[in-house]
């Protein structure tokens, strides 16, 4: 595999054996270039964290500044969730309405970040608990309770909070006989038994139960999800399966026009149809599924020609993201809701997910950090400025762009 960063040296199964966390890249690297590393991932968990903060102060140079401003925005995103409280199997783990299962998962996925970059571990008890309430009877994230809310992609986002457990060597579950991998597997078993080649020669459904609206939609987050579990599985586990499927999926996405050739990721389309034309709307978070497995890809197959050709088109397809306005330069937004303001509460949230997974892709593809280091560091620093607003003065507001609490901005957990 290619020698990365200190993160991608700490997420390999040999090197957790013999190291923990941070004092792995001490080990590998020295302490100053580990700070430099932590500090960049905690500037970037603020934009995850706080995607959409002059109440909350950052200096994006100072780690002490960061963690502070990263653990306000943390308080704040846990506050929303009431699950340890009420304590009943309908509400542990998951958000209360509007907020769909699958923000859930994607919440805890985050606190799992926090933790690892920061050290402080307030909210340890209360993820774990919340992982471990909803992986359904046979440990693999199939939830009958939730079944109208679950589809492929749903589930998909509660197997990146375990995936990232298992490389961050999060402290293991106590409850059910698996590991944090395992349970991973066991959630990706049950999608590649999915893959439907009734259509389109492949790819996975939206929805895994018929009744749901939306069921004879394939789109491109359930397929790239899909495919970037199975590339970060394919590199902890050395496992051929996982590369083959990550290598398959990719494949189908390109070839059903999913992905374009200058490496846009269209939402999806109608398998009644046999996929032969694309919902063109184009979201962040679905490029920065992509791009992060295939970031993965390139560094477990020791810097390939071919992965890093599609990480670096996925990389400057997410040019589509930034600079909604001539004076917001390199600021990340919506182009599909925001500048229109019709996003709702799903879509609130994506900016973080981009911001999550081009973070991350730098770790596995060194090449990249340059571009993304810039555009994610200007838009933090203009997450920061929106956390303006709420009853605590600290909340944060969709546009990154904007910092006043008179312009109809949304403030909430989506937008944290």
């Amino acid at each position: 595999m290619v020698q990365a960063d200190a993160y991608s040296a700490e997420i390999s199964p040999k090197i957790i054996a013999s190291h923990a966390s941070v004092g792995c890249a001490d080990a590998l690297y020295g302490p100053e270039f580990t700070m430099r590393v932590a500090l960049r991932a905690l500037v970037t968990l603020l934009a995850t964290v706080a995607p959409l903060s002059e109440a909350v102060e950052l200096n994006v140079t100072d780690s002490n500044s960061v963690k502070n401003a990263t653990r306000i925005v943390a308080y704040g995103l846990v506050k929303y969730y009431t699950g340890n409280i009420t304590d009943t199997q309908e509400t542990v783990g998951i958000l209360p309405q509007p907020y769909y299962w699958w923000e859930a998962g994607a919440m805890w996925g985050a606190l799992l970040d926090y933790y690892h970059f920061t050290g402080d571990s307030t909210y340890n008890n209360v993820t774990t608990q919340a992982l471990l309430s909803q992986v359904g009877p046979l440990y693999d994230y199939m939830v009958p309770r939730q079944q109208k809310d679950e589809g492929n992609d749903d589930q998909a986002f509660w197997g990146f909070a375990t995936m990232s457990a298992a490389e961050k060597d999060y402290p293991q579950p106590t409850v059910g006989n698996y590991s944090w991998v395992e349970l991973t597997e066991n959630l990706w078993n049950t999608q590649v038994r999915r893959w439907d080649e009734t259509s389109c020669n492949g790819g996975l459904k939206w929805q895994i139960f018929s009744f749901n609206s939306g069921y004879d939609y394939k789109n491109s987050v359930s397929n790239g999800a899909f495919f970037q579990l199975s590339a970060r599985l394919a590199r902890f586990t050395g496992n051929q399966t996982y590369v083959d499927w990550a290598e398959k999926s990719l494949t189908w996405s390109l070839d059903i026009g999913l992905i374009t050739q200058d490496w846009h990721v269209y939402d999806g389309t109608d398998d009644t149809k046999n996929c032969s034309d694309q919902d063109r709307v184009i979201w962040t978070y679905s490029a920065g599924i992509y791009l992060y497995g295939s970031a993965i890809m390139y560094n477990y197959t020791n810097g390939s020609s071919l992965w890093e050709t599609r990480t670096q088109g996925f990389l400057n397809a997410t040019g589509n993201f930034f600079s909604p306005y001539n004076n917001a330069t390199d600021i990340m937004f919506e182009p599909a809701c925001e500048t229109i303001q019709t996003c709702d509460n799903d879509q609130y949230s994506f900016k973080g997910y981009l911001s999550r997974f081009m973070w991350a892709s730098t770790l596995m593809a060194p090449f990249t950090t340059t571009a993304i280091t810039t555009l994610l560091r200007t838009s933090s620093l203009a997450a920061a400025q929106s956390c303006s607003g709420g009853f605590d003065g600290v909340t944060c507001g969709e546009h990154c762009d904007r910092d006043d609490d008179g312009d109809g901005d949304p403030y909430g957990d989506a937008e944290k």
